[in-house]
């Protein structure tokens, strides 16, 4: 089959550059940041067996990035599936020429599954309930964060984790906030608030108020930094 371009380690990607004449080991490249790929909708469609094609449409940040995803199980959530969509340059100092990215398709085959986390943003549709029930067709809205908070939560014999608080105003829907966490480099993370709702829903116009925090497990080792409505704030080690 083709050969990778790209292979993740410990949540880091790297380049793989493949030398020619008698070298035949490749060398990595550390890829040091990514630009996220804003997944606005995912339609889903049974194939039987449990087994469903998911189909996410997208738009990446950067028309001239390379476009890598990749979906894999959570391992600590049962039938949670992850898909990550960035795109990288593996030449970040090459002029680029176009001005827009083109929406593509992200067409994924998978089984067994209860709900899909799109670039931080989980989105409901499980393989085991009846097709008539389900509701195939899902949109991701991106709502404005006005105020953000981040601290270390420390608990005795627990790792630390980060806590994460964003409020703003959206209309009446009531459908549960998120907070969508992106990850663009070996510690920094984009940060979306984010609803998901059937595509036929309607919202009224009545404007409110919002809160949600979320809890996250992220490495402690080093400054984290968070990119906010393209603000960088950066949070210090525990």
């Amino acid at each position: 089959g083709s050969l990778p371009s790209f292979i993740v380690i410990n949540e880091v990607v790297f380049a793989i550059d493949r030398l020619s004449g008698d070298q035949t080991l490749p060398t990595l490249t550390l890829i040091e940041t990514r630009q996220p790929v804003d997944i606005r909708m995912m339609v889903f469609e049974p194939k039987g067996d449990g087994m469903a094609d998911v189909f996410a449409t997208a738009v990446p940040a950067d028309p001239c990035g390379t476009l890598i995803y990749r979906a894999t199980a959570v391992w600590d959530r049962e039938g949670l599936y992850a898909l990550d969509a960035s795109t990288v340059r593996t030449d970040p100092d090459a002029e680029c020429t176009l001005d827009e990215a083109e929406e593509l398709t992200i067409t994924l085959t998978d089984q067994m599954f209860y709900s899909i986390r799109a670039n931080g943003a989980g989105v409901p549709y499980n393989t085991f309930v009846p097709v008539e029930e389900q509701r195939p067709y899902q949109l991701i809205n991106t709502l404005p964060i006005e105020a953000f908070e981040i601290e270390w939560v420390i608990e005795e014999g627990f790792y630390p984790s980060v806590r994460l608080s964003v409020t703003g105003v959206t209309d009446g829907c009531d459908a549960p906030t998120q907070i969508a966490l992106q990850r663009l480099g070996t510690s920094i993370y984009q940060v979306n608030a984010v609803r998901v709702l059937p595509l036929e829903t309607l919202c009224t116009m009545i404007a409110r108020t919002y809160t949600h925090e979320q809890f996250f497990d992220l490495p402690a080792n080093a400054p984290i930094e968070f990119i906010v409505n393209g603000e960088t704030i950066t949070l210090a080690q525990p």
